[in-house]
């Protein structure tokens, strides 16, 4: 059932195809500038390293640029970049099957207020987190 329903929700949202897209360069500069995270080589166990500081990032005006939908776009191009790229290299590089990453989260400088003090910004964090928890649960490495 959980396979079906991965499955569905793929071909609905149309997630196979978010890596063909073009991806502007000024809008990923800004979008970064606003929610710093990016890609690190990586650890000890051949893992990619993520790093982001979400602490420093700017939820309300990123909601505000890209919509609820774009954020979670946003979110969705790099799960799938990093299931569809990194992890296969990743395993290339190591001679075997590299399937997590390791994510360093730094909230320092972190507002919940800030955060839950919005609304939208609440309700994309809660669908952004029910996706991850229901498509790609097994992601992160500890």
């Amino acid at each position: 059932k959980m396979l079906r329903d991965c499955l569905a929700w793929r071909e609905a949202n149309d997630v196979d195809a978010i890596l063909d897209e073009p991806l502007d360069l000024e809008e990923f500069k800004t979008n970064a500038r606003m929610y710093p995270a990016s890609y690190h080589g990586r650890d000890v166990l051949g893992r990619p390293v993520y790093i982001e500081r979400t602490g420093s990032a700017k939820f309300a005006d990123l909601v505000k640029k890209l919509g609820h939908d774009g954020f979670v776009k946003m979110h969705l191009r790099a799960m799938e970049y990093q299931s569809r790229v990194l992890l296969p290299s990743a395993s290339a590089d190591a001679g075997r099957l590299v399937s997590k990453m390791c994510n360093v989260i730094d909230v320092g400088e972190l507002s919940l207020y800030d955060t839950v003090s919005h609304s939208e910004v609440l309700a994309v964090l809660r669908e952004i987190a029910q996706i991850d928890q229901d498509y790609y649960p097994e992601n992160l490495g500890v």
